[in-house]
């Protein structure tokens, strides 16, 4: 135990206080993570998850929403897995609480449990009227052996003022079912200022031990310094193990960070530096980490961070550099890359791993989006190696998605047409809701499989209209429609799960 908490204070010192600068990302439908009301699993009507094998995409999962509420936001859905006889079979339903201002109160994900032959909770995530994250539950089921399952969950309680007090963290396995791991707990003063941090786990027949602390003193409304002690259990004490100082600019924003060591009660030494340059709206643009040479009393580099971004807030590139002592230079180790449309939404993430000097790559994640910025793709990529070492994209994983109020990706000469399927994924009658841009004629709607091969052709004699198909007796899987005309034409894909 005693070495985790050097280990962990350690980290805590040299890593834990820089500005923790957030990154652009991706919150792909299909996977688990703590929701927000505006992502595409409460908007779009309908997905799926595709993982590419040889040649070929292969849609192995489904999401479709089966119940709205009046503002149009899903309040249930269900997703489909493909079995081992190749078809798709319902395995998780969701379904979502909001609060009068659309915010999300809950959010639960239950995946059918053969054993039990009951639905058991696979994700919940609870928010009171304010929109504090009371619990963040997941578990990992296991279907393989009877009822075993591996769960992780976070609870939260806060006080009158909406400030976290506690965050509790448990764990679940058979047996004993949940128990304690650790909680973090925060104490606030009169002006409502964060005042101290108690870091405590749970185990070694003892219910709650303490790990560290830290309290932290304020001028002119800014935390400046910051005391950090871990406990000493064989005399049950709060021992310094380091002390933490924060300069701020004029306009109120971090400059530098410092640690230091403690000598006696009273006395310390330097150990580490954190020295950070800002733009003109705030976003930090480079981390300078030193650390300090106590036998010639110098400050040495060890890291930098170097950061760019488009109109001083949509990051773009995310730099890590290392200090080369031998040569004195700074080394890129990695990058993160970043694009945008013309609407700034995120469209290109490329993850880059400096090789003798030479930047290789490693993996990419990219979105598209329609004409009207809805989000259609999302996509994750591999960089692979052939034959002579030649790299090369390696498609991985994929997921599409389908609106309520627009299907469809529209060329220039058809940019106004305006087609809705429905219900899509379907299993009996589908309608091709349309509407055709100002003369268009002699136009035509065609259904292809996924191969290519032309399954049925309809005539289109109207502006716009609602043409209904019934896809009964078509094997499940994914179909491309088409809507064309001697001006051009607009594709979009639909799936069956008979």
């Amino acid at each position: 135990m005693r070495t985790f908490i050097t280990i962990y204070l350690l980290s805590v010192a040299l890593a834990g206080y820089s500005q923790n600068i957030p990154y652009p990302n991706y919150d792909p439908l299909f996977y688990d993570h703590e929701h927000h009301a505006n992502e595409l699993i409460f908007q779009v009507d309908s997905a799926y998850q595709m993982h590419h094998f040889g040649d070929n995409w292969a849609i192995d999962g489904i999401y479709k929403v089966t119940e709205r509420d009046g503002s149009d936001r899903m309040t249930k859905a269900d997703q489909f897995d493909l079995n081992e006889a190749g078809e798709f079979e319902l395995t998780r339903k969701l379904s979502t609480v909001y609060n009068v201002d659309g915010s999300i109160l809950l959010f639960l994900k239950e995946i059918w449990n053969p054993d039990s032959s009951a639905w058991v909770t696979n994700e919940k995530q609870v928010w009171d009227s304010s929109g504090n994250l009371l619990e963040n539950t997941s578990k990992n089921w296991n279907f393989d052996l009877p009822e075993a399952c591996l769960g992780f969950s976070d609870l939260y309680n806060y006080n009158s003022n909406n400030q976290l007090t506690e965050k509790l963290s448990k764990q679940w396995q058979l047996a004993p079912g949940w128990y304690n791991v650790e909680r973090k707990l925060y104490t606030f003063d009169s002006a409502n200022m964060l005042s101290q941090y108690i870091y405590q786990q749970s185990g070694y027949g003892i219910d709650w031990y303490n790990v560290t602390k830290m309290d932290y003193l304020y001028e002119a409304g800014q935390n400046t310094y910051t005391m950090i002690y871990a406990w000493k259990p064989d005399l049950e004490i709060w021992r310094k193990t380091w002390k933490r100082t924060q300069l701020f600019d004029t306009n109120n924003y971090l400059v530098q960070v410092m640690h230091f060591e403690p000598i006696t009660d009273t006395t310390y030494q330097f150990n580490n530096r954190f020295t950070y340059t800002n733009n003109q709206a705030g976003m930090v643009t480079a981390e300078l980490v030193e650390r300090y040479d106590t036998i010639n009393e110098i400050w040495n580099p060890y890291g930098l961070l170097q950061i760019d971004y488009l109109n001083d807030t949509n990051m773009t590139m995310y730099t890590n550099l290392s200090w080369d002592e031998d040569s004195s230079i700074w080394r890129s180790s990695w990058r993160r890359n970043y694009e945008y449309t013309e609407d700034f939404q995120l469209s290109n993430f490329l993850m880059q791993y400096n090789n003798i000097n030479q930047w290789t790559n490693s993996e990419q994640r990219y979105s598209e989006y329609d004409e009207f910025g809805k989000q259609i793709s999302y996509q994750y990529d591999l960089w692979k190696y052939g034959s002579e070492h030649i790299g090369y994209w390696s498609p991985y994983y994929k997921e599409e998605y389908f609106w309520p109020t627009y299907v469809g990706v529209s060329d220039q000469k058809m940019k106004g047409a305006v087609v809705n399927v429905y219900p899509n994924p379907g299993n009996g009658i589908l309608h091709f809701n349309y509407r055709l841009p100002d003369g268009i004629e002699h136009t035509e709607l065609s259904l292809f499989s996924v191969n290519g091969a032309l399954m049925d052709k309809f005539e289109l004699n109207k502006q716009e209209g609602d043409l209904q198909f019934d896809c009964s007796s078509m094997k499940p899987g994914f179909y491309y429609y088409s809507i064309s005309s001697l001006s051009g034409n607009t594709t979009g894909k639909l799936i069956i799960v008979n």
